[in-house]
């Protein structure tokens, strides 16, 4: 059995403030020109009293809904712009009126300590209220907060009530969870059927922790029928997103000849992919490769640089190669491949440790 990661980070954006935003459904756009378009027509026939009645009640209420309209989208330029103190004024009003999407939002930010301080009671809050309307990030933030125990006594129960009724709402975060709670029956029987089935559908959807898993599962047979051409399926379409750890399997697959036609420049190509996010068996890959001019030009100082780095990380089998390497290779060379590897570790090692 191979490690399964079961919560991913959550939702705090990687490549944008709107990521967050774009998971909250706004769907105000034709809502909008809905509106405009009902004003406009009972204007056109406003012509007895009682009508212009009805119409003055009705101005008042729309002017209450452009409102919040114009205070949702305000909070979210300021959010976007990084002024979360400004974001929660403008939304705590409406969250406080029972607005699911700001309600969401306020528990995202207690939760991040963004223009609040961090809260994870206050965030379980909001996200509870945002929740119970739906919300498929809070549900699956709410599920979070019940898995670690953040604001709330852990309850794995209840953690995947939550991340289910996410995942039915096609949030693919929700529905890898779900599935690698399934994976080791936390909180719910163990069921390889039901983590294939929820993996499978984050799969489909981009989400290369799903795609790398289900690589693994349909490459090893772990519960399902060995499938090698879903195996280089899932772990191709992973690989092509940046997940190193799918680029590592299918430099391997290439490499061995395993699954696909064995191709020593793409094995080359896939662990050096992966090498340079950091993942320590695929340095030690290309530097054998570099020794043994596989896949790539021969090349004793990119051997012994990435060693070097690999062996500094802990790895016995990167401290015999430099050891070996040291042996055979002239000092100048030597020389050359110690400066090397140390810009290849403020390049590929320091930027990915774990803080």
């Amino acid at each position: 059995m191979w490690a399964v990661e079961i919560l991913p980070p959550p939702f705090r954006p990687t490549y944008g403030r709107c990521q967050w935003l774009a998971t909250i459904n706004l769907g105000y756009t034709p809502q909008m020109r809905t509106l405009v378009a009902t004003l406009t027509a009972l204007m056109l026939f406003a012509t007895t009293p009682v009508v212009a009645k009805d119409l003055k009640t009705l101005l008042k209420s729309e002017d209450q809904r452009w409102s919040v309209i114009g205070a949702w989208k305000d909070g979210s330029a300021a959010f976007e712009a990084g002024d979360y103190q400004k974001a929660v004024q403008l939304w705590k009003p409406l969250a406080e009126q029972g607005d699911a999407r700001t309600q969401a939002m306020l528990g995202r930010m207690y939760y991040f300590g963004e223009g609040v301080p961090r809260d994870y009671a206050r965030a379980v809050h909001w996200f509870t209220k945002a929740a119970k309307q739906g919300s498929a990030a809070a549900q699956a933030m709410l599920g979070r907060t019940y898995y670690l125990g953040e604001g709330v006594h852990q309850d794995y129960a209840k953690a995947v009530h939550w991340y289910t009724k996410a995942a039915k709402q096609g949030l693919a975060i929700a529905q890898f969870t779900l599935g690698s709670m399934h994976y080791i029956g936390k909180g719910v029987p163990q069921d390889y059927a039901k983590v294939v089935h929820w993996y499978t559908k984050a799969a489909k959807q981009g989400h290369a922790k799903a795609q790398v898993n289900l690589g693994r599962m349909y490459d090893k047979g772990e519960n399902v029928p060995q499938d090698y051409d879903k195996a280089v399926h899932w772990h191709t379409k992973a690989a092509k997103q940046g997940s190193a750890a799918a680029q590592f399997s299918l430099g391997g697959m290439y490499g061995a000849g395993r699954e696909v036609p064995k191709d020593h420049a793409k094995a080359f190509h896939w662990f050096a992919k992966a090498a340079k996010q950091g993942y320590l068996k695929a340095q030690m890959g290309i530097s054998t490769l570099y020794w043994t001019g596989t896949g790539v030009p021969e090349d004793f100082v990119r051997a012994y640089a990435w060693a070097s780095i690999v062996a500094a990380q802990g790895l016995p089998s990167g401290k015999e190669n430099k050891k070996h390497f040291s042996k055979i290779m002239p000092p100048a060379q030597i020389t050359e491949a110690q400066k090397l590897s140390r810009e290849l570790w403020e390049k590929y090692v320091v930027p990915f440790q774990k803080e």
